[in-house]
């Protein structure tokens, strides 16, 4: 299914010329509406509906945030993106406020823009599942309310706090035993019936990180004791932890440790 994208040129410099070049479809997107206006986006926001809205703010960044607040009032959940200019801390501030989801600073490149739209992607859940998600749990706190005291009220909290605990624990057990496959949280979510979005932030939540932080730092750990207590060549090591592309490992691998894998065996061997 392709995500809806309402795209918004609220600057004089338009960013036609870079959004045309992009390819919508293979990004899992199609381009559903164009404004160039703050007035027009209200308008074509108000008619029809759009799984993300994108913003260009370049000089227009109070215009970017009021239209932010327009959509955050009718529509809690809608992922929005903000791309162009240099913002305060101010203006920072207040994107935090309405729930911006991604912000991609001037200047950036197109191969940048792919990887936010990807990212965002990942974070459109569908509707429906989310709706009936919210639907099963209203049912289910109806079902176990009863008479509404403090302490059964406790007792509630206590049992969902339990059920998210779970859900996270299935979580890092389908990570560690795929550490060697391509893991998206997507693949896990769908496996596991729960909204994308939804499970993305009840891990950020329990866990304070992202899951694909999380999944990084399960990676290169693997890979350090891979390299402290194994002769597996490095690029075996890549293999078992999930890289197939040796230089991306290496990058990966120095920017987590401060060191080459190479540098990071043999500090250890000398140590051991």
């Amino acid at each position: 299914m392709l995500h809806k994208v309402m795209l918004v040129d609220l600057s004089p410099h338009s960013i036609a010329n870079q959004t045309h070049s992009l390819d919508w479809r293979r990004l899992g997107y199609s381009l559903g509406g164009f404004a160039k206006s703050l007035g027009d986006a209200v308008s074509l926001f108000s008619r029809e509906r759009f799984s993300l809205v994108v913003i260009h703010i370049r000089d227009a960044h109070a215009e970017g945030i009021r239209l932010c607040e327009f959509i955050r009032d009718k529509c809690k959940r809608m992922p929005l993106m903000l791309v162009g200019g240099r913002m305060d801390f101010h203006s920072a501030r207040e994107a935090m406020h309405y729930g911006v989801n991604d912000y991609l600073p001037a200047p950036f490149t197109l191969e940048e823009m792919k990887d936010s739209l990807r990212n965002m992607r990942e974070m459109i859940g569908d509707e429906s599942d989310t709706a009936a998600a919210s639907s099963r749990g209203d049912i289910l706190y109806q079902a176990g309310a009863g008479d509404e005291t403090g302490g059964e009220t406790a007792e509630n909290a206590a049992d969902a706090r339990l059920r998210d605990v779970h859900v996270i624990d299935r979580v890092k057990a389908y990570v560690e035993e795929s550490l060697d496959q391509a893991i998206t949280l997507k693949e896990i979510s769908t496996s596991m019936h729960f909204n994308c979005s939804y499970l993305g932030q009840k891990f950020k939540y329990h866990e304070n990180m992202t899951f694909n932080e999380y999944l990084l730092q399960q990676r290169m750990e693997k890979a350090k004791f891979l390299l402290e207590h194994t002769g597996l060549r490095i690029y075996e090591i890549a293999n078992k932890v999930g890289y197939i592309e040796i230089d991306w490992f290496y990058k990966k691998f120095k920017s987590y440790t401060g060191v080459s894998a190479n540098a990071y065996r043999k500090m250890h061997s000398i140590t051991a």
